[in-house]
């Protein structure tokens, strides 16, 4: 028998997604976005923030020549190849479609991205990027779609454009971990907190006030550090502070218990370490039979049942005195956090 998906709201069989949520609603419980293309829809929930927020995309800048990157940023575009014969600058976007597809409509990545460029860029979202020198670039996008016939745009291959504010470059130290990555031409980044790191990282570049959402009550660093960078303050918490060295062979996904194990460089104690940032709860009594020392970390969820004498849980106010107090020894990506949030 066939698996039906259900709307969220009303229940029905359904097999749509909110385009900004992603979760599943029937017809009646999705609108075309106001903010884009009627092809992207939004439910009652998300059309607020849909409306008024930026969008934060990971993207590739792709044409048939190289140098792309340096072009754009040279003068400040971001866009793709895809000329057509007879084009002119700031030609209609019917007259590029119609003489476009005579040149490249059998072709469907051609219009995968001229969704891109034409529908879904809107000014005030962000672009990540990384260039073949691996810098990585962050722009803000400053105009809708417009065709540049000119001839270095014509030598760089790239006509199809909207104006963006870049700056950068940054080095790895300066990512999250899981904006580094772009599968395909174009990614939605949709983890609020790398969407408010990026955000704060702009806002420093050019002198704009930065205000995040939801940022109501105490500051709180964990609930903006992602995945990655959670784990790296605990990583050098248990370095700096613990005297442990750590292996890094032993960080493999398909180590799903612990995230590395470590060395105690005085004691040659073994040990490992388990970090969930969020709401998610770490039952330690699973860790009692590893056979060595294990530290366990969540920043919103609880520790359950008893606590075997090899497992010892880490205070999320240990880790925050720790940040505060060693701010230049700790990566940009929770530096930015700590200075932001705590003033010194």
């Amino acid at each position: 028998m066939k698996a039906h998906s259900w709307c969220t709201k009303c229940k029905k069989t359904t097999s749509e997604r909110c385009w900004e949520c992603g979760k599943l609603f029937c017809d009646s419980h999705l609108k075309p976005s106001k903010r884009r293309d009627p092809i992207w829809k939004v439910c009652d929930n998300c059309e607020v923030s849909h409306l008024s927020e930026p969008i934060v995309y990971r993207a590739n800048i792709k044409t048939a020549k190289g140098n792309q990157y340096a072009f754009a940023l040279r003068h400040k575009c971001f866009g793709f190849g895809w000329q057509v014969d007879g084009g002119t600058t700031g030609m209609e976007w019917e007259h590029y479609r119609k003489a476009a597809e005579k040149q490249y409509g059998k072709n469907p990545a051609w219009s995968r991205y001229m969704t891109v460029i034409h529908q879904n860029l809107a000014p005030g979202d962000f672009i990540w990027t990384r260039d073949e020198g691996a810098s990585f670039y962050l722009g803000r996008i400053a105009s809708r779609w417009h065709y540049a016939a000119e001839k270095e745009y014509e030598n760089a291959d790239l006509a199809n454009i909207c104006d963006c504010e870049w700056v950068g470059p940054y080095t790895l130290d300066d990512v999250p971990g899981s904006l580094m990555q772009c599968r395909g031409p174009f990614r939605i980044v949709t983890d609020e907190r790398l969407v408010e790191y990026t955000k704060l990282l702009f806002c420093e570049a050019t002198a704009m006030r930065y205000a995040p959402r939801n940022s109501d009550g105490p500051p709180n660093l964990f609930k903006w550090l992602s995945d990655s960078a959670c784990e790296d303050l605990v990583a050098l918490y248990l370095q700096q502070e613990l005297g442990y060295s750590i292996i890094p062979s032993t960080s493999k996904h398909s180590t799903a218990k612990y995230e590395f194990a470590m060395i105690q460089r005085e004691s040659g104690e073994e040990a490992a370490v388990q970090v969930k940032n969020g709401s998610t709860s770490l039952h330690c009594p699973d860790y009692a039979s590893a056979g060595f020392k294990v530290y366990l970390f969540t920043s919103g969820g609880e520790y359950k049942g008893d606590i075997p004498p090899n497992v010892e849980t880490l205070a999320e106010g240990k880790l925050l005195d720790f940040a505060t107090k060693h701010r230049s020894s700790l990566p940009k990506t929770i530096r930015r956090w700590v200075n932001y949030l705590y003033s010194q």
